[in-house]
């Protein structure tokens, strides 16, 4: 230990300025990347949801009914709103509760909730997907997660906070880019070999998760998803395999 600290006492004069310097560095393009991270994804969330606007209509369709079922307005929790692109699907009266662990996209959340002024945007809950401490138990008819399972450290833990907070019957939809199957081999080769680096530079977003796995095992009383490939651009390859579904409590 004392010669640890000797030999912090002396390269400290002599390269404490460089240091310094380095950090100081670190520290700008830090906060430069985290100002320009939502500008990217917020730019590639519109060409993406352009591409999947019809598997969203799928997605979504039923929600009319679900809100006669429950005899009321719907409540949805949309943990990872993002720039809330999913607004439009939701049927007229619907109450969103906005999830979101940053609150680095309530602008572009408020900005998209004016334009649907059919839909109620409430106040964000600035908490992760694993950890929904202030949303009470069985308070919510519905749980929404696209595009955000693949940034989530614990799915499993996920799933089952999914499940504390929906109503009895309530229902969980998520669409989702997952890793490739079987009939996919060598994009999921490709993608193991490029989510070290894809995961730094992401915001932890990890392209090569087993994601349908987590949800067969969650306890869900029903589960229903189908695995395809998206419609995306070549550049975006290592997103093409996608799941997309529903699971009910």
């Amino acid at each position: 230990m004392v010669f640890f600290l000797d030999l912090a006492v002396y390269i400290a004069p002599k390269f404490g300025a460089t240091v310094i310097a380095v950090w100081v560095l670190f520290r700008i393009l830090k906060a430069l990347y985290q100002s320009l991270f939502p500008v990217a994804f917020e730019r590639f969330m519109v060409k993406y949801n352009r591409e999947m606007e019809e598997t969203k209509r799928e997605l979504f369709w039923d929600l009319d009914f679900l809100k006669k079922k429950m005899d009321n307005d719907l409540t949805v929790l949309e943990i990872g709103a993002g720039t809330g692109a999913n607004f439009k699907f939701y049927p007229e009266g619907t109450s969103v509760i906005p999830l979101d662990q940053s609150g680095k996209f309530n602008k572009y959340v408020q900005e998209h909730a004016k334009e649907f002024p059919h839909v109620k945007v409430e106040k964000s809950v600035l908490l992760h997907g694993e950890s929904m401490r202030d949303v009470p138990d069985e308070s919510v008819d519905v749980v929404v997660a696209t595009m955000i399972l693949c940034s989530v450290g614990d799915v499993d833990k996920f799933l089952q906070e999914t499940k504390r907070v929906l109503k009895p019957q309530g229902k969980f939809y998520y669409l989702e880019h997952i890793a490739g199957t079987k009939d996919t081999t060598w994009i999921r080769q490709l993608q193991r070999l490029v989510n070290p680096v894809w995961s730094a530079v992401a915001e932890g977003c990890s392209v090569n998760k087993d994601t349908w796995k987590n949800i067969n095992k969650a306890g869900f009383s029903r589960v229903e998803y189908n695995k395809f490939m998206a419609p995306l651009p070549s550049k975006y390859h290592i997103l093409r395999p996608h799941l997309v579904g529903h699971a009910v409590k």
